[in-house]
């Protein structure tokens, strides 16, 4: 058997490989070994080690003190971060940074910001220049914390969730390049391939969602069209898979009257929109006075990086607050908090917490989010949703941003089959709207299913799972 290692450095990729149904196909075929920083996790073995899987430490914390005693490499990394060449996101995201930096008024972020607007220009008008300025980092940047681990298994093929911009992939990625295994990265959101900025290392073969964002890798990266394939999305294949739950079921899971029309708020990470228990306290006023058109209650899930480790919980204050709306509140607004089951393996979940959603997004009437991932979710149930940009888009950005989704290349694409509320009026607005007629861009929304989930839907796990046996 060949050996391929798949590199888990987060909750996502595990759903995205571990619980989508990729890994029961693979192992059939070949010997995989887990690279993750939770490998002695109990939970984790016991889910997912078996004869022909086995689990190894990827050792981040090697990576993490490496990267801080070297501060070069730290910010050569901020700087790929703030560019890539076509991209109005990017752009869009450099112009803020450079501006805050300027505002600090400090002599060192002036002159950092003067060097990332500097190599903008030389680096997203140059491919030759990319190819250097990569190739420079790799030759002087690269350790080696598991050659034990690649020398023990000799792999063929090394999977990663991005092309070195998320996590610690860089590093993992240049280590298989001098072991000399093949690299496949399998990107982990639509937004991967215009937002992210310059990669941080070359992979052989790559797996996308859709033929959008191929196309975004050979406008954005410099990539060839030949080693990228397009696969779909695995982790949503359940989605177009027959329900098991019921209405009465999930009604009675999160204790909601069925007298009451459901809004479901999908929180945006805290750390980029701290303003979600504003909002929810908003959102229970209106419903208070009245302003709503129909009977409704408020279901809230909880975005998963207000906790990341389960016994490590981020932006308490937030938590607290939700707790307090929700005692003061109980019959107007309900919560659904994630399962966080690492200490040290960030926002791994349980395989459940699709299936709740995917439940969330059945019985619903209506959504209101922050443009995520959410509203392609939402689409594949034809459920309206309205996107709130009420105190602007994030904290980095700042509220002068009116027309970012028009910027952003990614949201360009979703732009007809939602509302945008850009303060609380207009979001009760869009909900009565959409109370009143729930098919309103209905024919939009069926659009972005056939362009965003890409082809295999519901089936394409195991023909991802396919494209990396071939390429192995």
């Amino acid at each position: 058997m060949k050996t391929v290692f798949v590199v888990i450095q987060s909750g996502f990729m595990a759903r995205y490989i571990l619980r989508s149904g990729i890994l029961e196909n693979l192992k059939k075929f070949f010997r995989i070994i887990i690279l993750s920083p939770n490998s002695h996790e109990q939970y984790f073995i016991d889910e997912f080690n078996d004869e022909n899987v086995h689990i190894e430490p990827l050792r981040t914390e090697l990576y993490e003190d490496y990267e801080k005693n070297h501060p070069v490499e730290r910010f050569i990394r901020q700087i790929r971060w703030y560019i890539l060449p076509l991209s109005s996101t990017v752009k869009l995201r450099r112009k803020s940074f450079l501006r805050n930096m300027v505002r600090s008024k400090s002599i060192k972020n002036i002159l950092k910001a003067a060097v990332i607007w500097f190599l903008s220009l030389i680096l997203e008008n140059s491919s030759t220049a990319r190819k250097f300025f990569l190739k420079i980092e790799c030759r002087f940047f690269s350790p080696r914390y598991h050659k034990d681990i690649f020398d023990k298994y000799k792999p063929s093929a090394i999977i990663t969730s991005s092309l070195g911009y998320l996590g610690y992939d860089h590093f993992i990625m240049r280590e298989a390049k001098m072991a000399g295994t093949k690299i496949l990265a399998t990107l982990l959101s639509w937004d991967n391939t215009s937002s992210k900025g310059l990669k941080g290392a070359a992979a052989d073969s790559i797996i996308v969602w859709t033929d959008s964002m191929k196309q975004e890798l050979i406008r954005h990266y410099d990539e060839e069209g030949e080693k990228i394939l397009v696969g779909g999305i695995p982790h949503f294949d359940i989605y177009f898979q027959q329900g098991k739950t019921s209405k009465k079921a999930f009604l009675e899971k999160y204790s909601l009257s069925p007298e009451r029309k459901i809004i479901l708020y999908a929180t945006r990470s805290p750390n980029k929109y701290p303003w979600n228990p504003v909002i929810i306290e908003k959102f229970i006023e209106a419903i208070k006075d009245k302003r709503c058109i129909l009977p409704v209650q408020l279901l809230v899930r909880v975005h998963p990086l207000h906790y990341e480790l389960h016994d490590n919980l981020r932006y308490k204050a937030i938590r607290d607050k939700y707790r307090e709306i929700e005692k003061q509140n109980g019959k107007l607004v309900h919560f659904a908090y994630p399962e966080i089951l690492s200490s040290c393996l960030k926002c791994d979940m349980p395989y459940s917490d699709i299936e709740d959603l995917k439940g969330m997004l059945r019985f619903s009437d209506v959504m209101i989010c922050n443009f995520s991932t959410m509203m392609i979710e939402a689409s594949i149930f034809n459920l309206p949703f309205v996107n709130i940009a009420i105190y602007g888009h994030n904290k980095e950005i700042g509220s002068d941003t009116r027309n970012f989704s028009e910027q952003f290349v990614h949201l360009r694409r979703l732009k007809n089959a939602g509302k945008v509320a850009y303060s609380f009026e207009e979001l009760i607005e869009a909900v009565n709207d959409y109370l009143q007629n729930p098919e309103k861009h209905a024919k939009q929304r069926q659009a972005v299913v056939e362009h965003e989930c890409g082809p295999h839907k519901g089936n394409s796990a195991r023909l991802v799972a396919e494209m990396i046996g071939n390429i192995v």
